[in-house]
């Protein structure tokens, strides 16, 4: 993905988050979130793979019919990537899921359904899981660094319009410190240009300097939409 196309991406799920925090209750930002991804190009398809209770599993913002059929494949097997993101702390990747011995199943399945790869993120608050992103693609990918820092920050937006759809103010209130970290990250990649690396860079030499939590300080910055002062210094961004 070439930098006006990631700047764009990162601009879309900002919005769409403000928007969320505002008026939405339903799955409209959900949409445009997974939108936002095949728009920009992460995905071919994508959807949010949402927890009901113990081990039962729904589908919402689907781009497309393919989702649901891939995603509802994964649930009735209890195999697949978004099944196994939900339950583990990490960004799940195949290159190729029709040779991925994980998968036995689902993934030769997966690839006659028109799906090759996928990159599906945790969505969790703190001490409960209750989702997955997942992006999939037509072909056979290798996922690259910036893929995955990109989809975090994805994940990260996405805790919250889920957490805003179901209306639930204590989950609201408890989306994890990490989930708040990547939405920071979001803001300062779209402000500053800069990548997730170095957004991540910027928020830990700031907690160095304040001598604050990393989570406070993106706290601050998702709050009021810059960076927190530095008094007596001036924070020097790394350019790319």
């Amino acid at each position: 993905m070439d930098r006006p196309d990631r700047q764009r991406l990162i601009e879309l799920l900002i919005d769409e988050v403000r928007r969320a925090t505002k008026t939405s209750t339903d799955e409209g930002p959900l949409c445009a979130l997974t939108r936002a991804l095949v728009v920009t190009a992460l995905a071919d398809h994508a959807g949010i793979t949402e927890r009901q209770g113990r081990d039962a599993f729904t589908t919402v913002g689907p781009t497309d019919p393919a989702v649901t059929e891939v995603d509802h494949l994964q649930y009735s097997l209890n195999e697949g990537p978004c099944v196994e993101a939900v339950y583990q702390d990490a960004v799940m990747t195949s290159s190729d899921v029709a040779d991925d011995q994980r998968w036995p199943r689902w993934g030769p399945k997966a690839a006659q359904l028109g799906i090759r790869s996928v990159l599906s993120v945790h969505l969790f608050t703190s001490g409960r899981s209750f989702g997955a992103l997942n992006m999939y693609r037509a072909t056979p990918h290798s996922y690259t660094t910036e893929d995955l820092d990109l989809a975090r920050v994805a994940g990260a937006q996405a805790s919250v319009l889920l957490a805003y759809r179901r209306n639930d103010v204590n989950l609201i209130k408890a989306v994890d410190a990490r989930h708040r970290i990547g939405i920071a990250q979001g803001i300062i990649m779209q402000r500053y240009n800069v990548d997730a690396t170095q957004s991540f860079s910027v928020l830990r030499r700031l907690s160095q300097q304040l001598n604050q939590k990393l989570s406070d300080i993106a706290s601050y910055v998702v709050d009021n939409r810059a960076l927190p002062p530095t008094p007596g210094a001036h924070l020097h961004l790394d350019q790319p």
